[in-house]
């Protein structure tokens, strides 16, 4: 409390245009004063004997009382102003939708360093999103794990789509070279669920889970590449903010 008051204190406003009226009335004053001071005198003498000397401390006591009290109105003003714009840039921050990166497809990789393997493809249907990435590996409990090879890379609507290899490990940590639709009905698994995470332009980060599910009637009977595989995305959620 002390401490807001002392800076209250050092928000008293200039007060030096005051004395310069206060010293221009003392003069009007003070020549009134000498100008009929013979009167004055004699009715003073005559019928007041003076007042207690404290009491010349009450008009300055009055007076840093009112620039307190102005000072502090005048803070209270700044912090509902501050107030109504943080309210307004969050109302606007909310009403934006953010990036929405979902996934688009589990399919085998045309192009590029790691071309041949099979993977899950995202692309964006809103804002800019940066730094996309899965979170990995995946723990499949008494199976093993999924091991996405992530290298963070921003993705922004309409410039096609994104890949993230997929590759599956036993618990020794060897690779299972089995296609991941008949792993999961190997193991009995209906879905396997990878969160992907991402950041927008004003640096809050986000987060959807990409749900691979296991389903016959996506299997493909025309060529030998990965099929029996459906993709679908949670609704995209806005990360709290971390605290340093």
């Amino acid at each position: 409390m002390l401490k807001f008051y002392f800076c209250l204190l050092r928000a008293i406003p200039d007060i030096s245009d005051k004395w310069d009226r206060l010293v221009k009335y003392a003069a009007y004053l003070l020549a009134l004063i000498g100008l009929f001071n013979p009167e004055i005198a004699r009715v003073v003498r005559s019928r007041w004997d003076g007042i207690p000397r404290l009491w010349a401390l009450v008009p300055l006591v009055v007076f840093i009382c009112y620039r307190l009290l102005r000072a502090n109105y005048e803070s209270f003003k700044n912090l509902e102003k501050e107030r109504d714009e943080s309210l307004a840039e969050l109302a606007k921050l909310s009403n934006r939708s953010g990036p929405v990166v979902v996934a688009s497809r589990y399919a085998k990789i045309e192009s590029g360093p790691l071309a041949g393997h099979t993977g899950i493809f995202f692309r964006n249907d809103g804002e800019p999103a940066y730094k996309v990435e899965a979170i990995t590996p995946i723990a499949i409990p008494g199976i093993g794990r999924l091991v996405i090879d992530v290298t963070p890379m921003p993705l922004r609507q309409g410039e096609g789509e994104i890949s993230f290899p997929v590759f599956r490990e036993d618990s020794g940590g060897s690779s299972l070279g089995s296609k991941l639709y008949d792993f999961m009905v190997q193991h009995d698994l209906d879905t396997i669920t990878i969160p992907v995470t991402y950041r927008d332009a004003y640096g809050d980060d986000w987060q959807m889970n990409t749900m691979l599910i296991k389903d016959q009637m996506a299997r493909s009977g025309i060529t030998g590449s990965e099929g029996g595989i459906r993709v679908d995305s949670s609704i995209p959620t806005r990360q709290p903010k971390r605290r340093l």
